[in-house]
């Protein structure tokens, strides 16, 4: 069965969310393929359809780490003067929310305002 592009996208993005925790959690060094897979809900079997190897997979997570992290900057000092922006985001950036939820991927803001 062939499934759509927009299927596989989701799918790609579900393993990078779980490779993105394990990172957070372990360390890029001891993510393992087959962990990641599973914690997506999805076989081993199906990892090259979407990455040519464990490396691939890491620099595409901690990519998908930085545009997160670019986007939560953004949104924290949005339309504030530049001393302003810059005590939010340092804020936000230390408080014990952001502190204690660093295996976790966040795309909405929850606790940290």
């Amino acid at each position: 069965m062939r499934y759509d592009a927009e299927h596989k996208q989701k799918t790609r993005e579900k393993v990078l969310k779980a490779a993105a925790k394990a990172i957070r959690a372990d360390g890029p060094h001891r993510v393992g393929v087959a962990d990641v897979m599973s914690k997506a809900g999805l076989t081993h079997g199906g990892f090259y359809a979407h990455f040519t190897s464990k490396d691939d997979l890491i620099a595409a997570a901690i990519e998908q780490m930085f545009d997160e992290s670019r986007i939560r900057m953004a949104r924290e000092t949005e339309d504030k003067p530049p001393r302003e922006a810059l005590r939010s985001y340092i804020d936000f950036y230390l408080s014990s929310g952001h502190r204690d939820a660093r295996q976790t991927m966040r795309e909405e803001p929850c606790c940290f305002s």
